[in-house]
């Protein structure tokens, strides 16, 4: 995406508008146009609203999913045993949504030509069909209408998150995406610990249980609907395909043995934490005594501290990561393809003071060939002395090694009284 127009001399995409979908909400914001590299930064009210878009949706499901669903069924249940009943089968139809529709919705709003943009319509859809959900689950008088309820919740709120997710990549640069990544992160750990916190104040009221968390994520994910500078199409040149659908569910973990061991891992981690969740606020009634009000008041400060760990230990385990990246970047590659120190065969350069100079770097097995390095960019400046200068070279990429990166510029001095061949300087290693 981009907010300059196509360079001259290129024709309109005619399945484009070329007016688009201005926000509706805050200073007026170029609209990006499809296919383009974007080149502005937005504002940072902007990447704000991206912040309360996830809070918005985290706050009206997560909510339910910890903590109200179980205290509704414990209120429809005659014993413990049918309370955790209820509670699985009023869930289980919410997770099988959420897996198709967060697929589905990214491929819909992909395809959109409403007026109004690609992710706007939905997320307005997702936000309206949350709330219509968690009604019915307030209002339900037994497990089957809550399954119902949950199930459109779910449905509507992942069709809601795929247009989110994807509208991050619409509207920012790739400068800003770290940054809005931390954001997203945070909001999505504030509106676990704000929805059980909401919890443990409306247990009383079956009603504002649901609805009032439900309320709050409408609102949020709204202002950011309207937030958005649309760009829109005026036809649709990529038709659904359901095979392709289909396959997004499914990679052949014998063929990806990596892949298949990473998802198997998350898989596990991830089914532990819920199979908890799910039931704790019923564990915590009937195992150790709790009434509603305390149950739910000690998942928000268990929720809490979680939260608050968890960002701290988020932040230090970026600054370590960075830290270790920054160590293996700066001590020499590890591999047998490449001697180190490498032999170079270095021309003398008696070049004025003023000039620069390109050096290239062989192993001691031959040239460099292109497949393992590329020219850079970067040349450096000559040194102030006469009869030496900088040169600049293009270093060979180790075949087996993840560091150095692809592609490095290095400088080192060379003198003009100095044989045509000879071993350089071991170089320090530079990203490109």
């Amino acid at each position: 995406m981009s907010t300059q127009a196509p360079a001259p001399g290129f024709a309109p995409d005619p399945t484009i508008d070329p007016v688009g979908g201005p926000n509706l909400i805050g200073p007026k914001l170029p609209i990006p146009h499809l296919g383009i590299a974007f080149d502005k930064p937005r504002p940072w009210w902007f990447v704000l609203g991206i912040m309360l878009g996830q809070l918005g949706i985290f706050i009206a499901l997560m909510g339910p999913a910890t903590v109200s669903i179980q205290i509704k069924a414990s209120q429809l249940a005659s014993s413990p045993a049918e309370a955790a009943s209820i509670t699985a089968f009023a869930v289980a139809p919410g997770a099988l949504a959420a897996v198709i529709f967060n697929a589905l919705g990214g491929r819909i709003s992909d395809r959109s030509t409403s007026r109004f943009g690609r992710r706007r319509p939905w997320l307005i859809v997702g936000a309206l069909g949350m709330l219509v959900g968690l009604a019915l689950i307030a209002l339900a008088p037994g497990a089957a209408l809550m399954a119902v309820g949950w199930f459109l919740a779910q449905a509507a709120g992942n069709l809601a998150l795929a247009a989110y997710v994807a509208s991050i990549a619409d509207q920012l640069s790739p400068a800003q995406y770290g940054r809005a990544s931390g954001l997203v992160g945070i909001a999505g750990n504030l509106a676990v610990m704000i929805a059980t916190w909401l919890a443990s104040v409306l247990t009383g009221n079956m009603i504002a249980l649901f609805l009032v968390p439900g309320l709050i994520g409408m609102v949020l994910v709204l202002v950011f609907a309207f937030m958005l500078p649309e760009p829109v199409l005026r036809e649709n040149r990529l038709p659904f395909n359901l095979r392709e659908l289909v396959l997004t569910f499914w990679r052949n973990p014998v063929k990806f043995p990596d892949f298949g061991l990473a998802w198997g891992g998350r898989f596990t981690i991830i089914l532990a934490s819920f199979m908890f969740t799910t039931f704790r606020v019923l564990y915590m009634e009937n195992h150790l005594g709790l009434d509603a009000g305390s149950a739910t008041l000690a998942v928000a400060t268990g929720v809490t501290i979680y939260t608050v760990t968890s960002m701290v230990a988020s932040l230090l385990a970026g600054w370590l990561s960075d830290l270790l990246a920054d160590a293996r970047s700066s001590s020499p590659p590890r591999s047998s393809s490449l001697a180190w120190p490498p032999t170079c065969s270095c021309t003398p350069t008696p070049s004025p003071p003023s000039t620069w100079s390109r050096r290239s770097w062989a192993s001691r097995t031959g040239p460099t060939s292109p497949s393992t390095s590329r020219s850079s960019s970067r040349c450096c400046p000559t040194a102030s002395r006469p009869g030496r200068t900088w040169a600049c070279s293009t270093l060979p990429t180790p075949s087996r090694s993840p560091s150095p990166p692809p592609s490095a510029a290095s400088c080192w001095r060379t003198s003009a009284a100095a044989p045509t061949s000879r071993r350089c300087w071991s170089p320090r290693w530079s990203p490109q």
